[in-house]
């Protein structure tokens, strides 16, 4: 996402003058993620998890998600209070 705001921006699109992209927040669902560590399904067996491009659907869900929290710059873990430790 970043690096389509950039591209847009280095492109010259009106609306990007008007706009700007201060922060990536990503949302951990923590009930699932520990799951979903050891999980080697792909995008394209998950339809559950809508909203990936054509681009991912090759790569394995575990894979997006730990990209998108390392590219935050804050994370919000969700649903605390249904995990164990």
């Amino acid at each position: 996402m970043r690096d389509a705001f950039h591209d847009y921006e280095d492109a010259g699109v009106p609306i990007m003058k008007q706009i700007a992209l201060k922060t990536m927040v990503t949302v951990v669902d923590a009930s699932h993620f520990g799951d979903l560590l050891e999980s080697s399904d792909r995008a394209t067996e998950r339809p559950d998890l809508a909203g990936y491009s054509e681009s991912a659907s090759h790569r394995r869900i575990i894979d997006l998600l730990m990209e998108q929290v390392e590219v935050a710059d804050v994370v919000v873990l969700n649903k605390l209070d249904q995990v164990t430790p």
